[in-house]
């Protein structure tokens, strides 16, 4: 059933599933105007499909405003406590990823990783969507933590379960040598396997931009699984490489996925992105 479209509930939007509905395309989202009753559509439609695309074509620009009241349709606006040198819109609601293929800071964000999680409620949701893109590469690819949950054995699963894992912004600052682009800093335990209250799902909470170490293991016991679900994570069957085109938007759930950049582009990438405040992750 999820290899068919589906009219999401709520104000209707066609959605079309993408690999066994992990990822979805929205075939008919109107931005001009959003009104609120859009989120109403699009949440459950991003609770059961992770990541959401929308391709408006090449002829149909959507401005700041709009791409601004899209988010705001599905809660409230984080502004986004890090890469602060990013935020350099008039709207704090919008921040800018700017690199250049000649510059180290490209490999910033191409290291799996779901945003935020250092703090003590990290966004619920993000968007993203290009301002400036490259002649070529620069994609941008999600993976699926349920299905890289489910992929465990069950021993496995069972001596993950009720772990806590410290995640910091020391870690990114160590290995960018920018400690300033995340401003005072953050560190805080979250369980290293989460649950959905929505569905019952169960998925993978540890990340390789944030999590510095599992609690209750040794620190070479916690190095060890680390890596391991770091490399699990990368498996290709959990993923959706998404190659940006103009005016494209994408918006993810933030804690049934991961994302990472591909470092692979020449010339510049410049994106907008905003982000959906979250709670505790439970």
């Amino acid at each position: 059933e999820l290899d068919t479209p589906t009219i999401s509930p709520g104000r209707a939007l066609h959605m079309a599933p993408m690999r066994g509905g992990f990822g979805a395309m929205i075939e008919n989202l109107d931005v001009t105007p959003i009104d609120a009753g859009r989120g109403d559509a699009l949440r459950p439609a991003l609770n059961r499909h992770g990541v959401l695309f929308y391709r408006p074509g090449p002829d149909a620009a959507v401005s700041d405003e709009q791409f601004i009241a899209l988010a705001e349709s599905m809660g409230e606006i984080l502004v986004y406590p890090y890469r602060v040198t990013d935020q350099d819109y008039a709207d704090k609601h919008l921040s800018r990823i700017d690199t250049d293929s000649a510059s180290t800071n490209r490999l910033g964000t191409a290291l799996w990783h779901t945003d935020g999680t250092p703090e003590e409620c990290p966004p619920s949701a993000a968007m993203i969507g290009p301002v400036e893109l490259p002649g070529h590469g620069g994609d941008t690819m999600f993976a699926d933590m349920v299905a890289a949950w489910d992929a465990l054995s069950p021993r496995f699963q069972r001596m993950l379960d009720g772990l806590g894992a410290l995640h910091s912004t020391d870690k990114p600052a160590r290995r960018s040598g920018e400690p300033a682009i995340y401003g005072k800093g953050a560190h805080f335990v979250h369980p290293a396997v989460l649950t959905d209250p929505a569905t019952g799902r169960r998925m993978l909470y540890v990340n390789a931009h944030y999590t510095e170490r599992l609690i209750g293991l040794g620190e070479r016991e916690s190095a060890t699984v680390l890596q391991m679900l770091y490399e699990h994570i990368n498996t290709p069957e959990f993923h959706i490489r998404w190659e940006w085109q103009p005016h494209d938007i994408a918006i993810w759930e933030e804690r049934l996925t991961q994302h990472r950049a591909c470092a692979d582009f020449a010339g510049r990438r410049v994106m907008r992105r905003t982000a959906i405040k979250g709670d505790r992750p439970r």
